[in-house]
Order: C-alpha cells, then sequence, then structure tokens
C-alpha cells in the first residue's frame, strides 16, 4: 500500500490587507507493478497413477492513497499528480502525462498475466489433468487535492485559491491455458479440466477542491470577540470546585461535565445559598439550576459586512 500526505499552510499579512501570504504544494506520485506467473510442462511424458495439475496463479495489485493540503490566508495553490499502473513497462513523466491528458498510448504493455500450459507432451494419468491460469489485475486510488484560501483583514485583503490534479490508472492483465501438440489422457473416471480467469479492475476516486473566501469587516468580529468577552456573566464554571453559592449566581458547563447538564451553556443558581461542589452537580435539576438564554450583546453587532472591496477568486 501507497500513501502520500502533503500539507502546506502559510499565515502572516496584516490587519489592513497588506503584506504576501502565499502557500504552494505539489506532490507527484508513481506507482508500478509487473508481474507474471507461469506453470508449464514442456518436452516431456508423464504417466502417473493418480492425476496431473499445472496451475498458474498471478496476482498485481496496487492500493494508494495521496493527500494534497494547502492553507492559506491570502493565496493558495495546490497541485497534485498520480500515476498508477498494473502492467505496463516504465516511463518518464512526461509520456505518462501525455497519455492521461491526451488518451494516447506512448506507455507500453507487459501485461501482469498468468500461463498454464502442456506443450509438445504426453500425459497419461489415472485420475483428473487439470491445466488451470489465474490471474488478478487490480488498481484502488484515492486522489485529493485541497487549496483553501480565508482571507481576513479590517480592509483591503484579497485572496485567490487554485487546485489542480493530473491522474492516470492502466491496468495489463491476461490469463492464459493451453494443450498444445500433446497427448493427454485419463481413465474412464478422471477428468481433463483446461481453464483460463483473468479479472481486472480499477477503482478510483479523484477529488478536488478549491475554495476562496475574504472577509473585510472593519473590525467587526474583533470588536464581537471583545464584547462577547466582556459580556460573559457567569462567576463559576462546573471546574470551580466547591463554592459559596447565593440565588442567582451562575455557572457555565464546562465542555468534559459529564454530571448532567449541557456543556458550553451557562445556569442560574436558583436554590438557598450554600455551598456547593460545582464539578459533581447535575446541572438539569431545575429545583436548583435554570438555564439562561444563549444571547450575547454581541449578537447585535452585524457580522459577515465587507466594507471595502473583498477580492476572492478559486480556481479548479
Amino acid at each position: 500500500m501507497a500513501e502520500l500526505d502533503s500539507f502546506v499552510e502559510s499565515s502572516g499579512g496584516s490587519n489592513t490587507g497588506g503584506g504576501d501570504s502565499v502557500a504552494t504544494n505539489g506532490a507527484i506520485a508513481t506507482n508500478l507493478v509487473l508481474g507474471t506467473a507461469t506453470a508449464e510442462i514442456r518436452n516431456s511424458t508423464i504417466t502417473t497413477s493418480g492425476g496431473v495439475s499445472v496451475i498458474a496463479d498471478n496476482e498485481a495489485s496496487i492500493e494508494a492513497t495521496n493527500k494534497s493540503v494547502t492553507l492559506s490566508g491570502d493565496e493558495a495553490v495546490g497541485a497534485s499528480i498520480a500515476f498508477n499502473t498494473v502492467g505496463y513497462a516504465p516511463t518518464n513523466i512526461l509520456a505518462a502525462s501525455f497519455d492521461a491528458l491526451l488518451g494516447t498510448s506512448l506507455q507500453q504493455p507487459s501485461p501482469a498475466q498468468a500461463t498454464a500450459r502442456v506443450i509438445n507432451s504426453t500425459l497419461a494419468a489415472a485420475g483428473n489433468v487439470e491445466v488451470k491460469a489465474f490471474n488478478e489485475a487490480s488498481i484502488e486510488a484515492n486522489l485529493l487535492n485541497d487549496a483553501t484560501s480565508s482571507a481576513g483583514a479590517l480592509w483591503g485583503a484579497s485572496g485567490a485559491a487554485a487546485s489542480g490534479l493530473l491522474a492516470n490508472n492502466r491496468v495489463a492483465g491476461g490469463a492464459l491455458a493451453e494443450i498444445d501438440d500433446s497427448d493427454v489422457t485419463t481413465s474412464a473416471s478422471g477428468n481433463l479440466t483446461l481453464l483460463a480467469d483473468d479479472n481486472a479492475f480499477i477503482n478510483a476516486t479523484s477529488v478536488m477542491k478549491a475554495i476562496s473566501s475574504t472577509t473585510n469587516d472593519g473590525g467587526a468580529s474583533l470588536i464581537g470577540g471583545m464584547v462577547e468577552q466582556l459580556g460573559a456573566s457567569y462567576a463559576f464554571t462546573s471546574e470551580s470546585g466547591t463554592q459559596p453559592l447565593k440565588e442567582d449566581d451562575r455557572v457555565r458547563v464546562a465542555s468534559g461535565h459529564q454530571e448532567g447538564g449541557v456543556p458550553g451553556a451557562t445556569y442560574r443558581y436558583v436554590g438557598a445559598g450554600s455551598d456547593v461542589d460545582l464539578s459533581d452537580t447535575d446541572y438539569s435539576d431545575a429545583s436548583l439550576w435554570a438555564r439562561v438564554s444563549e444571547s450575547s450583546p454581541a449578537d447585535l453587532i452585524p457580522q459577515g459586512l465587507n466594507v471595502s472591496e473583498s477580492d476572492s477568486v478559486a480556481m479548479g
């Protein structure tokens, strides 16, 4: 099994959209398998009280996964090339690219093949005589190329993402079972079997993504975050241990809390004043706790509005 995992990330620029942040990623993978199996009886005389078996079994396969991810706060460019062949002679990347783009056959086949045969021989068997060839040639290929640009500033930012991929998967295979210029005899109860079984397949998936988004919101998202922090109206969290609570005290439930309540939610204490172990409390107990509305002053600040030109280009 062949795996290629390429990851490139770039971050930079400024709050006013100046500066460059460029991520470029290129990945090339070539996987090639050649293989044959041959079983034969040639120029021979065989006499036996049992059976005769001439069996060739060939398996040639490729399992390949290629992933290329490119992330940038400005420009992201990613390209992936994958060539997988079973039963083809080695060649250079240029010729393989021509074959993939134009459908040509510059790469010459050298089939993955199973051959079983009896040539110019005499076989006399009391049992069965079988001449069998089994061949399986396969490619399982997954190719992913993802280029993502997420540009953001107070004003003046722009972003672009470009993604490209080229894939070529080829299988050449065969199975041959033959008896040529030979005498083969069996007893009355014996059987003669001549079988060639060739199974060749390709299962390939290619995914290409080019995603670009640009935000120039004049600082609205930054202000919203600050208001969110300033507006946090809880005194404790569920990880604050034992605390002396009075009515209307508020507690934020931590993400890992498992004793009851919604992680991330804020609850108001409605019980009598007492010391409470906040880490061992069921906040869904309505006799002691009331969930507080999730609304925030930050919700009043418009989000997703651009105050300057926000160029965003994606190409794939």
